[in-house]
């Protein structure tokens, strides 16, 4: 069970990484940005 949450702690931190590259590239006023800031 500690290697499962160990693993989905990973996923999220690389998860919430890519998110916070992805808004930093495309962070400009336009649908795509609403979109992705909702998301």
């Amino acid at each position: 069970m500690g290697l499962s949450v160990l693993l989905n702690t990973l996923v999220s931190i690389v998860l919430g990484v890519l998110l916070a590259m992805y808004k930093l590239l495309y962070a400009y006023p336009g649908p795509e940005w609403v979109i992705g800031f909702v998301l």
